[in-house]
């Protein structure tokens, strides 16, 4: 390598840190385990929302998945990047493998498609059953027809419904190898069952990174800005849609941080433009950005 390109890359990790939330650090252990540990955060924020709706609960997986994916990618590049930098054979190689697997763990995260609602899947085939009897004039053959629509939608759906399985899987593979990597002797099923200290370590201090983080934001939002970042979305369990200038109190029972996310249990009171005044109660997830800044991930 150049002595320009040398001397430009431990500036080009520090930019580009600020989009992929990392910190220059000389482990790799370190770029290697924040995808998981974001992940399960996210996923612990999922459960408190406690959404029943499988299609709800569905799109927000998703979106977990795919920042998940994100976060792979970028902790690939930095990866790599140390791979460079590194001096020591071994560790190259070692810094070199983890962005192999990040790199292929990012793009099945892109690649995973979420399957299709069983639901829908049956309106379709309403349709489709209804239009076949409304253009085909011999009922016994339009009978075979409907029967083979009926026969080529199960089997479509459960053909997603394995391919959305096998995608988590490789998914979940690919954290089992990253473990593997860190330390073949443990055999472990993932970063958070190993017992070495080097990955505890790792695991801690980003946990204890962002968590202290999410606690700053949240303690600096007023109850109207709490509000505010609940507003567009909807309530499935209130039956409600959160809107400017409805908001009469908002008081918060109960706050949890886990890692860059914020567990809320809420009680506000609205005033409807139609519906009049309400208590609900709310369960809502939150993430903090590097910058501090919070969006709402879900409610129920």
């Amino acid at each position: 390598m150049s002595r320009f390109f040398a001397t430009i890359l431990p500036f080009c990790l520090a930019a580009a840190s600020a989009h992929a939330n990392l910190a220059i650090s000389e482990d790799p252990i370190l770029y290697a385990v924040r995808p998981a540990v974001s992940a399960r955060s996210e996923f612990a924020a999922l459960d408190h929302i406690g959404l029943t709706d499988e299609a709800a609960r569905t799109a927000l997986t998703m979106g977990c998945i795919s920042r998940m994916g994100m976060a792979s990618k970028y902790a690939a590049q930095y990866l790599f990047v140390q791979n460079d930098l590194l001096t020591k054979p071994e560790q190259k190689f070692f810094a070199y493998q983890l962005a192999l697997c990040r790199e292929r763990q990012a793009e099945q995260c892109f690649a995973l498609k979420p399957p299709a609602d069983f639901g829908s899947e049956f309106i379709k085939f309403l349709g489709a059953s209804f239009a076949i009897n409304l253009t085909e004039k011999n009922s016994s053959i339009a009978q075979r027809a409907v029967e083979e629509e009926l026969k080529a939608r199960s089997y479509g759906y459960l053909e997603q419904q394995m391919s959305f399985e096998r995608g988590i899987k490789a998914i979940g593979d690919a954290e089992k190898e990253i473990a593997f990597i860190m330390e073949p002797t443990e055999a472990a099923e993932s970063i958070f069952a190993m017992k070495s200290p080097r990955v505890r370590d790792a695991i801690e201090s980003i946990l204890a990174e962002q968590e202290g983080r999410s606690k700053e934001a949240w303690k600096n939002l007023r109850p109207e800005q709490v509000y505010a970042l609940l507003v567009g979305a909807s309530s499935a369990a209130n039956r409600w849609n959160f809107l400017q200038g409805e908001l009469r109190s908002l008081k918060v029972e109960s706050v949890a941080f886990k890692g860059h996310c914020v567990l809320a249990d809420l009680t506000l009171e609205v005033v409807g433009q139609t519906a009049g005044p309400k208590t609900l109660r709310v369960r809502a997830s939150f993430t903090v950005f590097k910058d501090g800044s919070i969006r709402l991930l879900g409610n129920n």
